[in-house]
């Protein structure tokens, strides 16, 4: 269980889904100019379905949390 968080990078067209556990999740730390956090969601699958719409062209979940 926890909450999840992604991550939208512009310059690499790219939405990472992030477990809150995750060192890699350093939520609010993003800028406008490479990107930004978007945060809290109650389920992986919830946060995956909302990076989807994003619209970039990469998205999945990180590698190092795994997100489940």
């Amino acid at each position: 269980m926890g909450r999840y968080a992604v991550y939208v990078n512009h310059p690499n067209d790219k939405a990472f889904v992030h477990h809150e556990s995750c060192s890699f999740a350093k939520v609010g730390t993003g800028t406008l100019a490479t990107g930004y956090w978007q945060k809290w969601f109650d389920t992986g699958d919830i946060a995956r379905a909302w990076a989807k719409r994003t619209g970039k062209s990469l998205v999945k979940d990180c590698y190092f949390c795994r997100v489940h």
